[in-house]
């Protein structure tokens, strides 16, 4: 996020992903521009990973202070949304020296070092051990987490597709005695007795007929074969289309 140039070669950075450790060797970057009244500034546009801008001015204002880095005049940070910290130096600098002097003294060069221990789950115990992995093993083990939980999300969904789906099939066995499901339900003593005749009946199960219970009289006596039938089939291709998956 802040910039920065990477020191290492390819070759470093491959085995430091094979192996699961190592140093990655990080510089903050920079530009050269005259001021004003022609005067020589160095102005750093980037830092190493995790460094904390305030820090390194202060680092480098120390300096100055200290007398250290006589070719250096101030510092200031001009950062906006990029980063700007912009180093006043006398004429006669020489600008690879002071560079070096900073790299070298403050975090301006600075390594961030790599340890890609995980806990990781181990097969029967059902909970996890740390292990020390490399790149290619860390996105196995994320890839089959995703689908492990984009499994049970389906299934899930699946679950709720048939439970809608039995209950639309209930639905649609009483539609055509609609008249005489609700006088079944009317002259039943109490739920259990309108459950049990409703079973017996339209040869539905008591999950159907709680469900046929649960609407009420108007609602019932309401109920659109077309909308039950439009519901009941694209509830059906859900299901094909996730089993397609």
């Amino acid at each position: 996020p802040t910039g920065g140039e990477i020191l290492n070669s390819r070759a470093e950075i491959h085995e430091i992903y094979e192996q699961g450790q190592g140093a990655i060797r990080m510089r903050g970057e920079f530009t050269t521009e005259k001021g004003v009244r022609g005067q020589k500034r160095i102005v750093i546009t980037s830092i190493p990973y995790m460094l904390q801008k305030n820090v390194l001015v202060k680092a480098i204002g120390d300096l100055v202070f200290e007398r250290k880095v006589p070719q250096l005049l101030d510092v200031r940070d001009e950062s906006t949304a990029d980063v700007r910290i912009v180093l006043e130096l006398k004429d006669d600098a020489d600008t690879d020296r002071v560079m070096a002097y900073l790299f070298k003294n403050t975090q301006l060069q600075s390594n961030f070092n790599v340890n890609l221990t995980c806990l990781v789950p181990t097969d029967g115990a059902g909970v996890c051990g740390p292990q020390k992995l490399d790149l290619k093993s860390i996105l196995m083990h994320f890839i089959e987490f995703r689908y492990e939980v984009v499994e049970r999300r389906f299934q899930h969904e699946l679950r709720l597709l048939r439970e809608r789906i039995h209950i639309l099939e209930g639905f649609r066995k009483i539609f055509d005695a609609l008249d005489e499901a609700i006088r079944i339900i009317r002259r039943s003593a109490g739920r259990a007795q309108a459950a049990q005749a409703l079973i017996k009946r339209f040869q539905l199960d008591e999950q159907q007929a709680n469900a046929v219970l649960d609407l009420r009289l108007y609602k019932l006596a309401k109920l659109e074969i077309k909308a039950i039938l439009d519901e009941l089939r694209q509830k059906k291709k859900r299901v094909a289309e996730i089993r397609a998956i």
